[in-house]
């Protein structure tokens, strides 16, 4: 029956499947999907409220699981992977990350943005979980293993201060820190080699603590899957163009004026952004992309009211492969919205049909240019 079934159980109910001609249409479509065990350190401090997270309550009302079978769960979390070879969406499935806290109201707001309040991140040695290698260390910064892993390897990189400082060398140090933390787990694990690293800043853009942190992962198997996409689109242009995608993409951005270049870095005004005021930042190294990101930032919090906002890395995979020599580093920024906004800034047009958007680029151009 459907009600035994279980995400997490898809690859044995794939192998219980006798009808090669249907099994064949599902694998024309989909990769076979990958389990991953993701695994943590749990501090002592820490397992009453993991256990008070991730317990599961039975029809009555009672406790059915101890501590210890609470926190051995979270040290050790079953994540499913799937992937349409067709499209190129992909998707990740973790029980344990629908637990995971993530509550927003008027007294957590005030509370979280207030900067003598202390939370779990305050306190990341006590409150957080560790890696299998323990945690990085850089600048006041300090690693801690993600409660709820979307991926094999899945950390966050932790802001000394719980209010959010932007300034250059904060931004470089959590940098340096993401790759200390990329070359650890690769030494302890060689089949990870794929880095991704995403920053929610507050909670319209994610976030499940306001307290500034980055998150870092390392997948084995491949990178995620938009990143795959994105791969696969520039592979597929140069093939049919024989020309480099991303140097094209500044082209087509500089010829109608929403394009950058300042030395080692590029930035575009993105022409078809996911959401508000996208801005794209491309180098070959990946100490060019702090000053502008800086900037950008800068801008952003600044001059034009962001409060919310995504960020994620593009990045080549630690170990050296042809096919990838000449991917650049990539970062892409975009707004999420206001705090005082009671409503999402994504609804069904832009998840089923474009993107709709109500900030001029040529703004955000002019905006950032002032300040570069």
């Amino acid at each position: 029956m459907d009600e035994e079934l279980f995400i997490i159980n898809i690859k044995d109910k794939l192998k219980e499947i006798q009808d090669s001609e249907a099994k064949g249409i599902f694998y024309q479509i989909f990769e076979e999907p990958c389990l991953v065990y993701a695994s943590l350190k749990v501090p002592e401090k820490f397992r009453e409220k993991v256990y008070s997270w991730f317990v599961k309550k039975d029809s009555s009302g009672i406790l059915p699981e101890t501590v210890e079978q609470v926190v051995k769960k979270a040290e050790s979390q079953k994540i499913i992977k799937t992937f349409n070879k067709i499209t190129y969406e992909g998707a990740v499935f973790n029980e344990l990350r629908a637990l995971k806290p993530l509550i927003y109201n008027k007294e957590m707001h005030e509370k979280n943005n207030n900067p003598e309040e202390q939370c779990d991140f305050c306190e990341p040695e006590s409150f957080t979980a560790l890696d299998g290698f323990g945690r990085i260390y850089h600048n006041n910064f300090i690693t801690g293993s993600n409660i709820a892993k979307a991926e094999l390897l899945h950390s966050n990189i932790i802001f000394p201060s719980h209010s959010f400082k932007l300034n250059f060398e904060n931004l470089l140090s959590v940098f340096e820190t993401a790759e200390k933390w990329f070359v650890q787990v690769n030494k302890e694990n060689p089949r990870a080699i794929y880095p991704f690293l995403s920053w929610n800043l507050g909670y319209k853009a994610g976030a499940s603590f306001l307290h500034p942190h980055i998150q870092i992962a390392m997948g084995s198997d491949s990178p995620p899957a938009k990143f795959r996409k994105l791969k696969k689109e520039a592979d597929n242009y140069f093939d049919k163009y024989h020309a480099d995608y991303f140097e094209d993409l500044f082209q087509a951005h500089n010829l109608v004026g929403l394009a950058l270049q300042k030395r080692d870095f590029k930035i575009l005004f993105y022409l078809t952004p996911i959401k508000e005021k996208e801005v794209l930042i491309i180098s070959d190294n990946l100490i060019g992309l702090i000053e502008p990101l800086y900037k950008v930032l800068k801008t952003y919090t600044e001059e034009l009211g962001v409060s919310n906002f995504n960020l994620a890395l593009y990045q080549r995979p630690i170990k050296e492969i042809e096919a990838w020599k000449n991917f650049p580093y990539i970062l892409r920024i975009v707004d999420r919205g206001s705090s005082e906004s009671k409503s999402a800034d994504i609804a069904g047009y832009e998840l089923y049909g474009n993107n709709v958007i109500s900030t001029d680029p040529y703004m955000v151009k002019r905006a950032v240019e002032k300040n570069l």
